[in-house]
């Protein structure tokens, strides 16, 4: 078995250079989330909600026109959809 023997500056090098990658590896980490947020805030988004009394209603924002929808039917949904969101 070989034993390694770091001298002092060794380690401080060692430990600089994972500092360095864990830092990198953070901000391309920040980079991907950012640029994930500004890809995706251009997509339709819609969601469904349940009133009390069980309804089930669909709603919708379409961030490229400003235009929305709210608590209409999963019917209504899909035609607008097809006739706002190409």
């Amino acid at each position: 078995m070989k034993t390694l023997i770091y001298k002092p500056s060794e380690q401080l090098s060692n430990q600089k250079a994972v500092k360095q990658a864990s830092f990198w590896t953070k901000l391309s980490n920040i980079g991907q989330n950012f640029s994930q947020f500004f890809n995706t805030s251009l997509e339709l988004q819609v969601w469904r909600m349940v009133d009390q009394n069980g309804n089930i209603w669909w709603s919708a924002y379409n961030p490229k026109n400003g235009q929305s929808v709210k608590r209409i039917s999963e019917e209504q949904m899909r035609i607008w959809i097809e006739q706002n969101y190409r």
